[in-house]
């Protein structure tokens, strides 16, 4: 239309949305759609934070944004059970624990179903990309990320060291882990279980166990294919292991070991 009409216009394409800006206004297109709550936590979280010193903090520094691992040497694994054990309002309750909301902000965030939680959250690293038309051609692009970004991005590290943590004292029987959930055998011991269940209590966490059926892992070269039926629904995780990042780890790993080697003798 707008090349029809001989209008020079924009298309932004946006994390929830997507525009087309003319000179007559702009025609929106909503990719998805959420309660009003999910809306009124977001801005609760926005006015906890608004002021806050570690929040000011986190937003001036830059945090990984990794959130999967997998075990470095397990090729390929099939049972009929998994264990695995997510963390409760994952998200909501790193804030709370590093001070960056208040616990009526907590409260209201966890009342949400487990996808509006998520996307509240996930709002502070909003952004979108905006395409620039003369005609057909297409003479700027731009790319704009709210100035929130890293605190999400923070929060995602934060729960990455909790589950480094867990593959630490898992070793061998630990799979993989996603997001804010660790999956390991079923044949782990009781003592291991209790030492990862200990990782979250000391830290502040809650956790649940999840029912996991029909339990398969394969890596191919640098490929992970893992499917499984969770709590009677279909699951399926695909994911790529960066190389340069293990080779990274397999160095400091390396050296960790003659360093300690050098303190014994």
């Amino acid at each position: 239309m707008c090349e029809r009409m001989g209008w020079n216009y924009s298309i932004q394409h946006g994390t929830y949305t997507t525009k087309i800006i003319h000179p007559r206004g702009q025609i929106k297109f909503q990719t998805c759609s959420f309660s009003k709550k999910t809306f009124m936590a977001y801005n609760m979280i926005k006015r906890d934070i608004k002021d806050n010193p570690k929040a000011k903090e986190i937003i001036e520094s830059r945090h990984q944004k990794n959130n999967y691992s997998q075990n470095d040497v397990l090729t390929s694994f099939q049972h009929e059970r998994c264990l695995n054990i997510d963390i409760k309002s994952a998200y909501a309750t790193t804030m709370l624990i590093h001070g960056l909301i208040r616990k009526e902000t907590y409260d209201f965030i966890c009342s949400l179903p487990k996808q509006e939680r998520l996307v509240c959250v996930g709002m502070l690293a909003r952004g979108y990309t905006r395409f620039d038309y003369e005609g057909k051609e297409c003479v700027n692009v731009e790319t704009y990320r709210e100035p929130t970004a890293q605190i999400f991005f923070f929060l995602i590290e934060e729960i990455e060291y909790v589950m480094r943590d867990c593959k630490w004292y898992l070793g061998n029987d630990y799979i993989f882990h996603w997001v804010d959930g660790v999956f390991f055998k079923p044949t782990t011991s009781k003592k291991k279980i209790e030492e990862i269940e200990n990782v979250f209590t000391e830290l502040g966490y809650k956790f649940k166990f999840e029912d996991v059926r029909n339990f398969t892992y394969n890596k191919k070269d640098t490929k992970i294919v893992v499917t499984m039926v969770k709590n009677g629904e279909h699951k399926r995780y695909e994911f790529s292991i960066d190389e340069t990042h293990k080779d990274i780890q397999r160095k400091l790993y390396r050296q960790i070991q003659t360093t300690t080697h050098q303190l014994h003798n």
